[in-house]
């Protein structure tokens, strides 16, 4: 059996925290430390818990997730970092890639993708 993953989604929309949590918890290699609402809850998070996977918006009410994405890769190289906003163009999807980001989806269009991906990754 393969060790469940730790998994730190960071979005400002309650509705899907909610709903990338359930699809999650389908997964027998997942297990979801809480859902938060801001980078700096999203920064104690990981302070306190050993994360795998973070799942990270970009337009967040404390900041973008852009720069908060350079910040997880200095101080924690070896989280997945998933990228998923609605902001999916060509743009955001170079500056995230070029600060390490791992995936990258289209809120609007991929979600199956990222159930696809943490399945995979354990």
């Amino acid at each position: 059996m393969a060790n469940k993953m730790n998994i730190l989604h960071v979005d400002d929309s309650e509705k899907i925290r909610s709903l990338i949590k359930s699809m999650l918890l389908n997964l027998p290699t997942s297990n979801i430390i809480e859902g938060v609402y801001t980078l700096s809850q999203a920064k104690e998070e990981l302070k306190k818990e050993k994360m795998d996977v973070v799942i990270l918006d970009i337009q967040l009410p404390d900041g973008s997730g852009i720069f908060f994405l350079k910040w997880i890769k200095e101080n924690y190289p070896k989280i997945c970092v998933i990228m998923f906003s609605n902001y999916s163009d060509k743009h955001h999807r170079m500056a995230a890639k070029e600060l390490g980001a791992d995936y990258f989806f289209d809120k609007s269009t991929e979600w199956e993708q990222i159930l696809k991906t943490i399945a995979q990754l354990n």
